[in-house]
């Protein structure tokens, strides 16, 4: 799958509606907005990647709510000099990408496996 400037579109909608809902960390909201997440589920749910729902991801995980990763996020006030820790099974982490991203790239740790 690509990135296209429709996905990119699509983000900047779902960052509009997360402001609406109480996201106000420009950090967090550039994250979401950089952070392709389609690319974090099965292609067959492409069109569904940017609605405010969770989808099932694979080995019984799912990929969270955008609000909720933008909610926690925006909790976590993580700062670059901060170390974070996400463990995970087999799954790279779209929260984990939105932590990092809204972090300035803070280096964030994911065990997988």
């Amino acid at each position: 799958m690509k990135d296209s400037t429709k996905h990119q579109g699509l983000r900047n909608q779902l960052v509009e509606a997360l402001k609406e809902k109480g996201i106000e960390d420009q950090a967090v909201l550039q994250a979401i907005r950089r952070i392709p997440r389609h690319l974090f589920i099965d292609s067959s749910f492409e069109n569904f990647a940017y609605q405010n729902t969770a989808f099932p991801i694979g080995a019984g995980q799912t990929i969270s709510h955008p609000y909720t990763v933008a909610f926690q996020s925006q909790l976590l006030q993580v700062k670059p000099e901060d170390k974070v820790l996400e463990l995970k099974r087999k799954i790279e982490s779209y929260n984990i990408k939105v932590i990092d991203a809204s972090s300035h790239d803070l280096g964030v740790f994911g065990l997988i496996g």
